[in-house]
């Protein structure tokens, strides 16, 4: 038994100490001297300009006993009348129209200055992704299987622990 414990905990040992490394990293050096100051300035101009507003088409009717009815708005037009029965009907119907109206529109106008001085130092560190050797796959691979092996090894050797509980569930 202690053979079987030795020789996990070598194999262990050496799935960790030949691990997997696909990451390399390359530095590349760029020396570049730039500075950039930027400079902008906004300017609105208002310029009139002229909207037509949509007055939606729109219907009311009223029936009173009445011999005088008043309706009136400033895009509608009125029918009045006189029923035989002695009522008086009454219609008011707008007129689909487009109303002009000013209105000042804001254009804003935006100049940038760039000024350019080349003084400065650019560096930077790539990280380059190689793909994975057959070695290294087997060790990922062999990960999991040493893994379960373990894990039924641990199950078997503390069964007396978890077993009665199992039972007990078992018979619920």
């Amino acid at each position: 038994m202690k053979i079987l414990l030795l020789s996990i905990v070598i194999a262990l040992l050496l799935f960790a100490s030949f691990g997997c490394g696909s990451k390399r990293r390359a530095e590349v050096t760029e020396r570049v001297r730039d500075s950039i100051r930027t400079e902008v300035r906004y300017r609105t101009e208002w310029r009139r300009d002229t909207v037509y507003l949509e007055i939606p088409k729109q219907v009311a009717e009223r029936t009173a006993k009445d011999t005088v009815s008043l309706l009136e708005t400033d895009y509608a037009l009125s029918v009045a009348r006189i029923l035989p029965s002695g009522l008086l009907q009454h219609r008011i119907e707008n007129k689909p129209q487009k109303r002009p109206h000013e209105v000042s529109t804001p254009i804003i106008y935006r100049d940038s200055i760039v000024y350019r001085d080349r003084n400065s130092v650019r560096t930077e560190t790539k990280e380059v992704r190689l793909p994975l050797t057959k070695w290294q796959r087997w060790q990922m691979r062999g990960f999991w299987l040493l893994l379960f092996v373990g894990g039924l090894w641990l199950g078997y050797r503390f069964r007396r622990l978890w077993l009665p509980f199992a039972m007990r569930l078992l018979r619920l």
